[in-house]
This record gives C-alpha cells, structure tokens and sequence, in this order.
C-alpha cells in the first residue's frame, strides 16, 4: 500500500514539476529566444534579398565534388569576391545563431541540474 502511495506521489511531482517547468520556460527563456529568432528571420530575410541563395547553393554542390580544398577554396573566394551587406547579414546570422544555440544550451543545462536536484530529494524523502 505504501509503494502505491509513494509511486502516486511521484507521479503527481512530476506532473507538477512538468508545470513548473513549462512556466518557467515561458517566463525566462522563451521571451529571449523569440527576440533572438526574430532577429535571426530579418537577417534570413535580408540574405534572401542580397543573395541568390539557389546560385549559391549550386556553385557549393559543385565545389563538393572537387573534396575539401575545392569546398575551402570556394568558399574563401565566395566570401572575397562578395558585396560588404551580404558579408555582414551573413556574419551577423551566425553570430545570431551561435547565441541562440548558448541561450538554448544553458536553459536545458539548468533545467536538467534542478531535475536531477528534484529527484535527489524526492529520493532522500522517501526513504
């Protein structure tokens, strides 16, 4: 009787925590994340205005072909021969992308730290 117990308790934690979870979520992460997202689609949308993506995208597939040099070599003169917007809506979208890819890294990584705390204690209270 007491296992059943204990394990509805648990269940009902995590459905709490799940909660909990979510609107905290909500609250701190989501609101920075959009900002950057959002920052990220007007970048996209600029690229897409200055740069012919499906040209691009051929003379890439085509350098694959050449091994890792041609892909080098390619890329090396692609970014020399370009206008300077182009080269900063592309410096800026991967910059944009490596914060948002942080951001997403240290809110999962503080999340499962206070889930493996949570079930730490849950743990030493049922004993």
């Amino acid at each position: 009787m007491t296992h059943q117990l204990l394990a509805r308790d648990q269940e009902l934690t995590k459905r709490i925590m799940r909660r909990v979870y979510f609107f905290w979520f909500m609250k701190r992460v989501a609101p920075t994340i959009l900002l950057q997202l959002g920052a990220f689609t007007l970048l996209a949308v600029g690229i897409h205005e200055f740069v012919s993506i499906r040209f691009v995208s051929a003379n890439a597939i085509a350098a694959l072909s050449g091994g890792v040099g041609a892909v080098i070599s390619y890329a090396t003169s692609a970014v020399a021969k370009t206008g300077f917007i182009p080269q900063l809506l592309f410096g800026a979208s991967v910059m944009l992308g490596i914060l948002v890819l942080r951001d997403l890294r240290r809110a999962l990584r503080r999340l499962m730290r206070h889930e493996l705390e949570s079930a730490a204690a849950l743990q030493r209270l049922s004993r």
